[in-house]
């Protein structure tokens, strides 16, 4: 006798890992949302430097986005005037992306709600266990970058 074993979602390592991270996303989206900014652009903003503009061609492969979506979302950022682009004095084909004063602000908001979101999940999960989530993910990620050249 064969048996056939239907294969549902809730079976795999990536349905759970996108389960985890859609919960995580809502969770960040709401927080942003209160301050009138999307979760996309709060990773943004916490990779931006605080000081000094960015050359917009870094920004992407630093937050590991693809260029099409960080237009996109860097757009938006500058008509919310959370960040301003500029020529670079020193070549003029490379465009500086800095954070307004309003971007500085929402930048610590989206700092802050992070760090307290870690703090809750250590507070919550013992070092070990965090450690051998840390290691497991690790291990996933190597498996799916070998298959990215299979």
């Amino acid at each position: 006798m064969h048996v056939h074993i239907i294969m549902t979602s809730n079976l795999t390592t990536c349905a759970r890992i996108k389960a985890g991270w859609y919960s995580i996303s809502r969770m960040y989206n709401v927080h942003a949302e209160k301050e009138d900014f999307t979760m996309s652009m709060a990773y943004v903003l916490i990779n931006l430097s605080q000081s000094s503009g960015v050359p917009s061609t870094q920004i992407a492969p630093k937050l590991g986005m693809e260029s099409r979506s960080l237009t996109r979302v860097l757009k938006q950022m500058e008509n919310l005037k959370i960040i301003e682009k500029n020529i670079a004095k020193e070549d003029k084909r490379v465009v500086m992306v800095s954070l307004t004063k309003k971007g500085k602000r929402l930048k610590k908001r989206a700092k802050a709600i992070v760090l307290s979101f870690n703090r809750q999940v250590e507070e919550e999960i013992s070092p070990e266990r965090l450690q051998i989530f840390e290691e497991v993910m690790g291990e996933i990620i190597k498996i799916s970058e070998v298959n990215l050249e299979t």
